[in-house]
């Protein structure tokens, strides 16, 4: 397991959920992000309704695809930052 991860759920300072739970939380405005993502600046936003990725090295958002391990996988958060890193 991630080290990160095992870190924030020993704190429990996580829901971990599913994807569709977590889509629920995108249309309230809401952003996400995997704890398996090592990157903790990496998150999914809905803009201009389409699902985008952000790219923190370009400080950019990009299209988000799917792949099957984010359909399956259990680990989605809410992405809470003290400091957005996109402009």
């Amino acid at each position: 397991m991630h080290l990160l991860k095992q870190e924030l759920l020993k704190r429990k300072e996580v829901n971990e959920m599913k994807l569709g739970d977590a889509f629920d939380e995108i249309v309230k405005g809401e952003m996400i992000r995997k704890l398996e993502w090592e990157d903790e600046r990496v998150f999914v936003t809905l803009a201009d309704e389409r699902l985008m990725i952000s790219k923190p090295e370009t400080k950019t958002l990009d299209y988000w695809i799917i792949s099957l391990g984010d359909i399956t996988a259990d680990d989605w958060v809410i992405f809470k930052s003290k400091k957005m890193e996109m402009t």
